[in-house]
């Protein structure tokens, strides 16, 4: 007979471990997409191709003109051209995109100037012997090589939020360590002692201090303004009617980022990640945080060893939560047999399906695990209408 101690354990394990809703399934074809309201302009227009006899139907083609329908539409405002301005007030984008079947990736980091990321993700796919391309070379290679037009990202609504952000004091930002960066506008500079410190040659000792450490804080690093509403990203798994998968993502990322940050989008375990004779697994949230433990491999990984995908994204999360219990994140899976579910920590995630036999895209919402932080979109939202309300 089981102890009481241990009967209490084993109680609180099983409420904690809980799925917060069970795994549904769809019959294939099926597109899954992180999301709902007008990302669901993507998941319609994934299945369409999808849908589509012979070579038109690709699985690659599918997720190629999804993902663009959300780019060149604005998606959430967070996706594609005008969305959230670097701190230099520029627009870049990262997208990536897999196939299952080669288990081949084309990505692109710090996009430049061409509105169509996931389109040039592709053309590194399959136009090169590369995974990844980033920055202005990845311009010139979409312009150069692939055709595509060079025009800015920028629009009267992204300059004026980059306005906005400077007139706060450029606050808040993603800097630390440096003089003014909590109170300021970049450039910043280093503390005197830090100068010292990067001044040193190797040799001559790390640090100054009598506790031989640098003055820079080691604390955990992530930010506690990332929200469902300065950031966004489209992640989307789709299964073609023969079972094979492919998955995509494509962002502006997070808004008033350091310039030249790359998150998690186009990176292959973590924006999303396919096997398939598994499944498959797209990410969105903390970037930055995410991209450190690998999750959609890790949960295609979870879904391999037996769990559903709800349970998979779950177990997922948590362990993120484990290092970072105050991120934002959130993440969704299905498996070969059309098995489809998600999870969110302290993030309001919502997400899209649309399967064979289904007349419309269905959408849903899931309750977050480790409560909302506050600052999320909805509350963007309802603020913004308050605004508007005490305006008139």
């Amino acid at each position: 007979m089981m102890s009481r101690p241990a009967f209490w354990v084993h109680l609180l394990a099983a409420l904690f471990l809980a799925p917060s809703h069970s795994s549904r399934a769809a019959v294939l074809p099926l597109v899954l997409n992180t999301w709902s309201g007008d990302f669901t302009g993507a998941t319609h227009t994934a299945f369409d191709v999808l849908s589509q006899p012979g070579p038109a139907g690709d699985r690659l083609n599918a997720l190629e003109k999804g993902l663009n329908y959300c780019e060149l539409h604005q998606c959430g405002g967070s996706v594609g051209f005008g969305g959230h301005p670097d701190a230099t007030g520029e627009v870049t984008l990262d997208a990536m995109i897999m196939d299952a079947v080669t288990h081949d990736v084309g990505g692109v980091g710090g996009l430049r100037r061409v509105k169509r990321a996931i389109s040039v993700a592709r053309g590194v796919l399959e136009h090169t012997n590369h995974s990844i391309v980033v920055g202005d070379a990845a311009t010139r290679f979409a312009v150069e090589f692939l055709g595509m037009e060079e025009e800015t990202l920028s629009t009267p609504e992204s300059e004026k939020a980059f306005e906005v952000w400077e007139e706060g004091g450029c606050q808040p930002n993603y800097y630390r360590g440096f003089v003014n960066c909590t109170t300021a506008c970049p450039p910043y500079q280093l503390s005197d002692n830090d100068k010292e410190e990067k001044m040193k040659k190797p040799g001559t000792g790390i640090s100054s201090s009598s506790s031989g450490r640098s003055s820079i804080k080691r604390q955990a690093r992530f930010s506690p303004h990332v929200h469902e509403g300065n950031h966004d990203t489209i992640g989307m798994v789709v299964i073609d009617a023969q079972g094979d998968l492919a998955c995509g993502v494509t962002t502006n990322g997070l808004g008033n980022k350091v310039p030249g940050r790359v998150g998690d989008s186009p990176l292959p375990g973590s924006g999303c990640y396919v096997e398939n004779d598994v499944g498959g697994c797209a990410c969105t949230g903390d970037g930055d945080v995410m991209l450190r433990f690998a999750p959609s491999a890790h949960a295609v990984m979870f879904m391999e060893g037996g769990a559903s995908p709800t349970e998979a994204a779950e177990r997922m999360i948590r362990k993120v939560a484990a290092f970072y219990p105050g991120y934002r994140g959130g993440m969704v899976c299905v498996n070969k047999r059309g098995e489809y579910g998600a999870a969110g920590y302290n993030f309001g995630l919502s997400f899209s399906v649309k399967g064979a036999g289904m007349q419309e895209v269905e959408t849903f919402d899931v309750t977050p695990l480790g409560g909302v932080r506050k600052g999320g979109r909805k509350e963007k939202e309802e603020e913004k209408e308050e605004s508007v309300a005490r305006i008139d």
